[in-house]
């Protein structure tokens, strides 16, 4: 995230503590439901602050934000949002992968730690650490479930659709179970520690220039 994105969104953070409950309650909603736009972070933050404006200055007139912004807060968010530069194909792609680096990295990191400790208690070669076939499904299973709980949140923010989110997370488990049952339990590779260090630092880095490229 660039330092003007980052600026702009601690701006609108400090701003909104300015808003009433009712209004606060329906910018969350609108923040949640704008992170899955198809717009950079930073214009994002720009769409936020203008919102932000346009509650307080209704606030100031005695208004509601239904008076303000309407009944129909998603045609809304879609009407302000269409006015913003959109993300080309190439940038969409990059932020899909930018979303799920952090995670990777996270669960890289932890493959890391945790494999360490348990060869170093079980007196066995910790500087390499094997990475088997569950422990590959497993994390990956984690990443998808997670952007698929995010994407369904910030896209039915302001829809009531549980049985959606039902219906893919039970498809997902299902395909998981067949998968754990099938596939056997192999180790795939047994990297050197300090080699799985250097990766998760190098996709670390590839997630920063990513972030800091798409604003």
């Amino acid at each position: 995230m660039s330092k003007r994105t980052k600026l702009l969104r601690k701006e609108n953070s400090e701003a909104e503590k300015s808003l009433s409950e009712e209004s606060s309650n329906i910018q969350t909603d609108i923040v949640v439901y704008i992170r899955n736009a198809n717009i950079s972070a930073y214009n994002q933050e720009v769409v936020r602050r203008d919102i932000i404006q346009m509650l307080l200055d209704g606030e100031k007139r005695g208004q509601s934000p239904v008076d303000v912004i309407g009944e129909d807060y998603k045609a809304f968010c879609d009407s302000v949002i269409s006015e913003m530069p959109q993300l080309s194909a190439k940038q969409r792609i990059l932020s899909s992968i930018r979303d799920i680096l952090p995670a990777i990295c996270a669960l890289f990191g932890i493959w890391i730690v945790f494999s360490f400790i348990s060869r170093l208690i079980g007196y066995e070669d910790w500087t390499h650490i094997p990475l088997t076939v569950f422990e590959l499904m497993g994390g990956a299973v984690i990443v998808i479930t997670a952007n698929v709980i995010v994407v369904y949140i910030t896209k039915y923010t302001f829809e009531n659709k549980p049985k959606r989110l039902a219906a893919v997370l039970t498809a997902l488990a299902l395909l998981t179970a067949a998968a754990f049952l099938l596939i056997p339990n192999i180790v795939i590779i047994s990297p050197h520690i300090a080699v799985a260090v250097a990766f998760v630092i190098l996709v670390y880095i590839i997630y920063a220039v990513i972030d800091n490229s798409l604003d």
